[in-house]
């Protein structure tokens, strides 16, 4: 297909789309982009036309640029139609649109005020809920349209934005996300219709009202706007919905409702929620509450005409309070102000003196909130505080530094570090954060996020920051918001994470969320605690220098959806001090966001002692991804990818240094066996470079044979064959080594695949003793070994096609659940050079068995060597001896012993590509002494001339060719 017919095919399924989209014309002319990431909108060569008519459609699935403007009529339509199409609009013109269409991804960035603009009458913005139009100035929105369908993501970027008229702001309920990772508003003035906000309100996004009818109302829906941003009621009616989409609006910083305009909470707070940190009420405005509505607050301040505010005391306020701004039948509740002191002004200042606070020195019983809004200053602890609850942020343009150069404690306290908030605690200084200790006899609810660091927020760690006896959650980012907001740990400092229980606690990095610890610094985990809840939704670890990030004797999840990058010489360890020195290092992911894993440099991965493990636990089809691309030696313990029912995938990649799969389990990719049920894993191991040294001494005496180097391991069935577990290994570099002599190498075990697939290197196998040999294919599994180039050497016994469980030493059925009963394996060895030019043996130094409880069979090709003592081909199911032979040449099978044929094996010759009619005969297979013979019909060579060939099998092997003298043939 050439060029245009690809873009006219590709240009047809676009235009179906289009006539479909709303009030798309029929009949309009459509042109789709073919310039390339930047060029000028009037040159036609950058346009490619399908068909002509009255008006235009302009369609883009590329990244382009245009600062210059265009020409045309503001009848067009722009149309962004995949994940890969964006348009930027700088200055340098005005681009005019009708209507513009962002689907599946797509997206509009606007960087400079008046560069885009909507015809106003009948000009439409849809956005669907994958796609996101993202600000990048002042007002750069269009200020006038008829609708925006919004069911994506408007990101104000940080710029206050203002729209002057819209009929409609919102498509579907749930649909549209405002966000803004700092502090910015959407304000809707003017001629400014009754509106609905349907959707999600996220981030530092804030919303002002100021209608100049002030009829006008503005309706919030949906539980989850979780926007720290302020509401402003400048003017007309702001009401939160109380129907099937009731509005909550739980985390404003902030609310002020003028003179004349109306704030409606209509009715109880189990429905419509209002919690904003400050109500600013002005005389003449009206906060109305509906029957049994209570919106708990920690402050009110009233205004009066004059301008003077007044911080209104602890108490309930409704309608006959007194203050005439307040009607309806609810109420709000003042929290306490005895147990909340405020820093008072945006100025440098000590923790400890009184007259920093609006009340008193924070205390045990007294929060701290430092959150005035301004330039940069700081709070200095410089002698040993305490503080319970805790709150650091500055919405303004400066930061709010909190600096620990001294201990500050707390305990059971909720803290919260956002917007414009910083904690610093420089060496020597400690922040001792205990969830609960022997005084206290109640626990955090295990939903609080105790202590958090969101919005942007930041702490600085050169001296300590312990976190102990954690009940809650422990929080680093937002899932809503862009901004990364990190914890630094450098120098010597330390971050010690330990809960109380698995109930009580979890320790989360969010999306946005970056946890970087360098230097010599360290990042500590609980000493061997079972059912740790590490939850790295999304979020970022990055160690550098020489930084350690200690698991401890973990017991559970340490690493899970997000990426952890070691580098230089860091250090992942899980050597406890506790026990024997093991440690259970869960890696998770759930669908979505993958977790990455990486080892740069010379950074090292160290599991811990003999009883430690890896598992790679995916699940709901997320994905898990190790990457060791370190010179280093990593001591990964018993390595287990995939676990029972979890159905996931996970990959290894390894490109230098040695991985020691050192806990004398082994490596098991599926693990059914070793949890007694079914397994729906897909793993894989790439190495193209270092050394893997895999160490399953205990798979000898194992009578699960869940130990040892075993890939695809699922349960067995006695209806089902199709596997669940799919397990691969490879092998294009480095070495791999089978060290142990007690160690099976196990491919394919009941429902599941194991592939062992060789284009280079070196894989050794060591394993002698009689009950670990090498099974290809076990109670109805599948194994398949593919050597297309590089080395192999198996020491043990090789079972190719099924072996009785009895015959290594393990149980047909195990406590009555798990049963290696299946007799109907299938097994194969592939021994063919894809370059010739470089080796290609597989070297067995014990017998091999085809078909031993199955199907087995061995294939050899051309540049394809395989070296044994004994061969069988066994009869219990099927055996099948194969070779390829072409022109290049033919595999070739070596035996120093005996070649064993059984009634119902099988040779087959595969000499479809072999023409050459000069070509000598080939020894195939070459041995001692053969036992058998091949029954008629089961010798068979495949040609279209293969009454010209000659397969001869003598008592010492194998030959094949030309038959000599001259054959006439008549057609």
């Amino acid at each position: 297909m050439n060029r245009r017919s690809a873009i006219i095919s590709k240009m047809s399924v676009i235009l179906c789309a289009c006539l479909c989209a709303g009030s798309v014309a029929r009949a309009a002319q459509t042109k789709i982009w073919i310039g390339g990431a930047s060029g000028n909108w009037d040159d036609a060569s950058n346009w490619e036309v399908l068909c002509t008519s009255s008006n235009n459609e302009y369609v883009f699935t590329n990244a382009v640029t245009f600062a210059d403007g265009n020409t045309g009529s503001n009848y067009i339509r722009i149309h962004l139609t995949n994940s890969t199409a964006r348009l930027d609009f700088r200055g340098g013109g005005v681009h005019l649109a009708r209507m513009v269409y962002l689907k599946n991804g797509g997206e509009l960035h606007i960087w400079d005020k008046g560069c885009f603009d909507v015809e106003h009458s009948n000009g439409e913005i849809y956005c669907d809920a994958s796609s996101k139009i993202v600000c990048h100035d002042e007002d750069v929105l269009p200020p006038s349209l008829y609708k925006i369908s919004l069911d994506g993501t408007l990101d104000l970027g940080g710029f206050n934005q203002t729209i002057t008229y819209v009929g409609q702001f919102a498509h579907n309920v749930y649909g549209m996300r405002i966000t803004s990772a700092r502090p910015a508003m959407l304000s809707f003035c003017g001629s400014i219709p009754s509106i609905d906000i349907t959707g999600y309100l996220q981030g530092l996004a804030g919303i002002c009202w100021k209608p100049s009818n002030s009829a006008k109302k503005l309706t919030f829906y949906n539980y989850t706007n979780t926007t720290e941003g302020e509401l402003v009621v400048s003017n007309g009616i702001v009401t939160l919905n109380t129907g099937s989409y009731a509005a909550n609006l739980t985390q404003l910083s902030r609310a002020e409702v003028a003179s004349g305009a109306m704030l409606e909470i209509p009715v109880a707070a189990s429905i419509s929620k209002f919690y904003a940190d400050h109500l600013v009420l002005h005389e003449g405005s009206t906060l109305t509450l509906g029957a049994n509505a209570t919106s708990v607050l920690p402050r009110v301040t009233f205004v009066d005409a004059g301008g003077a505010a007044t911080d209104l005391p602890d108490g309930l306020y409704g309608a006959s309070s007194g203050y005439g701004c307040l009607t309806g039948s609810g109420f709000v509740r003042l929290a306490a102000e005895e147990n909340i002191s405020r820093w008072t002004a945006a100025a440098d200042g000590h923790w400890g003196a009184v007259a920093n606070w609006s009340d008193c020195v924070p205390s045990a019983t007294v929060d701290a909130r430092i959150d005035v809004s301004g330039g940069d200053y700081e709070v200095t602890v410089a002698e040993p505080a305490v503080a319970t609850n805790l709150t650091l942020r500055n919405l303004g343009a400066g930061t709010a530094t909190l600096n620990v150069a001294s201990r500050l404690e707390s305990t059971r306290g909720e803290w919260r570090i956002g917007y414009g908030g910083k904690v610093v605690v420089p060496a020597g200084g400690e922040i001792q954060y205990r969830g609960i200790d022997a005084s206290v006899t109640d626990r955090l609810a295990s939903s609080v996020e105790a202590f958090k660091t969101v919005k942007g927020g930041e702490i600085e760690v050169q001296g300590k920051l312990y976190v102990t006896n954690m009940c809650g959650n422990f929080v680093v980012g937002d899932a809503d918001a862009a901004t990364s907001s990190k914890i630094s740990v450098s120098g010597n400092g330390e971050l010690f994470l330990g809960s109380l229980s698995s109930i009580n606690s979890s320790f989360s990095v969010r999306q946005g969320g970056l946890i970087e610890v360098s230097g010599d610094g360290k990042l500590r985990l609980n000493p061997r605690t079972e059912h740790y809840s590490w939850q790295q939704a999304g979020g970022t670890l990055d160690f550098s220098d020489n930084a350690t990030y200690d698991g401890g004797g973990m017991w559970d999840y340490c690493l899970g959806q997000g990426r952890a990058t070691f580098r230089d010489d860091a250090k992942f360890v899980g050597n406890a001090t506790v026990g024997n020195g093991s440690a259970r290092l869960y890696f998770t992911s759930e669908s979505g966001a993958p977790t990455e894993v990486w080892f740069r440099d010379r950074a090292v991965y160290s599991a811990g002692g003999s009883g430690s493990q890896t598992l790679l636990r995916s699940r709901n089809g997320g994905r898990i991804e190790m990457h060791f691309d370190s010179s280093a030696t990593h001591y990964l313990g018993y390595l287990i990818m995939g676990r029972s029912s979890y159905a996931g995938f996970s990959d290894i990649y390894v490109s230098d240094g040695i991985l020691r799969v050192n806990g004398s389990g082994g490596l098991n990719q599926g693990s059914a066996s070793a949890y007694w049920a079914n397994s729906y894993t897909t793993g894989c191991v790439h190495q193209t470079g270092g050394a893997i040294v895999v160490n399953g001494e205990d798979g000898y005496n194992n009578a699960q044979l869940k130990f040892g180097f075993i890939l695809g391991d699922g349960l067995t069935s006695a209806t089902l064959r199709a596997p669940t577990a799919f397990g691969r290994f490879e092998l294009s570099g480095g070495v791999v080594t089978n060290e142990s002599s007690k160690s099976p190498f196990v491919l394919g075990i009941g429902r599941g695949r194991g592939e062992f697939v060789q284009t280079g290197g070196e894989f050794v196998s060591l394993a002698t003793h009689a009950q670990a040999p090498a099974i290809f294919g076990f109670s109805n599994g599948y194994g398949y070994y593919v050597l297309s180039n590089g080395t192999a050497k198996v020491s043990s016994k090789v079972w190719v096609g099924g072996i009785d469980p009895a015959t290594c030493g393990h149980d047909a059925k195990k406590d009555g659940v798990r049963q290696y009963t299946g007799t109907a394996a299938e097994g194969g060895i592939t021994v063919a050079a894809a370059d010739r030019s470089k080796p290609c043996s597989f070297t067995a130094l014990d017998t091999v068995v085809l078909g031993g409880l199955g199907e087995g069979s061995l294939e050899v090709g051309p540049g394809g060597t395989f070296a044994g003592t004994d061969l069988v081909l066994s009869n219990n199911t099927a055996s099948v001896l194969k070779f390829h032979v072409t022109n290049d040449g033919a595999g070739f099978v070596g035996l120093s012993g005996k070649l064993t044929i059984t009634d119902g094996a099988s040779l087959v010759i595969d000499a479809t590509d072999f023409t050459d009619t000069t070509a000598k005969r080939r020894m195939l297979l070459q041995c001692a002494s053969i036992e058998g013979g091949f029954a008629p019909g089961k010798m068979m060579v495949v040609s279209d001339r293969s009454s010209q060939l000659a397969l001869s099998v003598t008592s010492t092997g194998i030959r094949f060719g030309w038959h000599s003298g001259m054959i006439i043939s008549f057609r």
